[in-house]
């Protein structure tokens, strides 16, 4: 991911369900990229057609698999493209670091605006 962004790639592209990037990442639970993607200056505040920004689909990954029943399986859900099973834990991951994340980011925000 970092490579890609050095060569000019858009964190900010979306799919046909105004995704972006960062938010593909999140929903497969991809934590490593995720936090590539942030670092890199991808915005952690964009929404999608729902209105749904990151830390929001992070938190419906975790609630859908704290009401999900335990036995679970990888044959339950979509296929990732790259076909893994990341566990629950992996979106409370990425849900703590999109909450620090964003925190940052706002905090910057209204110090540049005092």
């Amino acid at each position: 991911i970092r490579t890609l962004v050095a060569h000019g790639a858009d964190l900010e592209t979306r799919n046909e369900a105004s995704h972006t990037c960062l938010m593909a990442a999140i929903h497969w639970g991809h934590v490593e990229a995720v936090k590539a993607m942030v670092e890199a200056g991808g915005d952690v505040l964009a929404k999608n057609h729902l209105g749904e920004n990151c830390i929001l689909q992070a938190q419906k990954m975790c609630l859908f698999f704290a009401l999900s029943p335990r036995n679970l399986t990888k044959g339950d859900l979509r296929r990732s493209p790259f076909d893994e099973w990341p566990g629950t834990e992996r979106w409370q991951e990425t849900y703590e670091y999109l909450r620090t994340a964003i925190a940052m980011k706002r905090q910057a925000m209204s110090e540049r605006g005092r």
